[in-house]
C-alpha cells in the first residue's frame, strides 16, 4: 500500500503466493478485500478521532479553569482595593488630626517655654494666668483642667490672700 491506494501488483503477487496459481483477482475479491480493510481501518479511525477529541477536550478544560482562576483573581483585587479604599481614606484623616494635635501640642509647648516663671505644677500655673488676667474658663481650657478644679484653686489662693491681708 503506498500513500493511501491500493497497490494492484502486490495484491497479485500476494495472491500467486497463496495459490500458487496465476493470479487473477475478481473485482468481487478486491471489493471483499477492500470491505474488510474498511472494517479495520474504520475503528482505528474512529479510536484515533475520539482520543484527538478527548485531547482537545481536555485542553479546552484546562485553558478554561486557568481564566477562571484569573477571573477570580482579578475580581478579589478589586474586592480588595474596594475595602482598603475606605481604609485609606480613614488613614488619611487621622493622619491630619495627628498632625493638628501635634501642632496643638508644640504650641502649648511653646507657650509653657515663654512662661516667667520655672513653676512647671499645675496651681502656679492656673495663678500666673489668673494673675495676668483671664478667666477661670480659658485658663481650664489652656491648661486642659476642669473648670470647677480652676476655680477652686483661685477660691484657695484668694482665701489665703484673705488672711495674708
Amino acid at each position: 500500500m503506498k500513500g493511501g491506494c491500493i497497490d494492484e501488483p502486490a495484491i497479485l503477487s500476494e495472491a500467486k503466493i497463496q495459490n500458487d496459481e496465476p493470479a487473477i483477482l475478481s473485482e468481487a475479491k478486491v471489493q471483499a478485500m477492500m470491505a474488510s480493510f474498511l472494517q479495520i481501518a474504520a475503528p482505528i479511525l474512529a479510536l484515533l478521532t475520539a482520543g484527538l477529541s478527548l485531547f482537545l477536550y481536555l485542553r479546552l478544560r484546562s485553558e478554561f479553569y486557568e481564566f477562571r482562576q484569573l477571573t477570580r483573581k482579578a475580581v478579589t483585587e478589586q474586592e480588595l482595593s474596594a475595602k482598603t479604599n475606605p481604609l485609606e481614606v480613614r488613614l488619611a484623616e487621622m493622619e491630619l488630626r495627628l498632625a493638628a494635635s501635634e501642632m496643638r501640642r508644640q504650641e502649648d509647648a511653646d507657650w509653657l517655654a515663654q512662661s516667667e516663671s520655672l513653676n512647671l505644677n499645675r496651681r502656679g500655673q492656673v495663678l500666673r494666668l489668673y494673675r495676668r488676667g483671664e478667666s477661670a474658663d480659658s485658663i481650664a481650657g489652656s491648661l486642659r483642667m476642669k473648670p470647677g478644679e480652676v476655680q477652686l484653686i483661685i477660691k484657695v489662693f484668694e482665701l489665703g490672700k484673705a488672711k495674708i491681708d
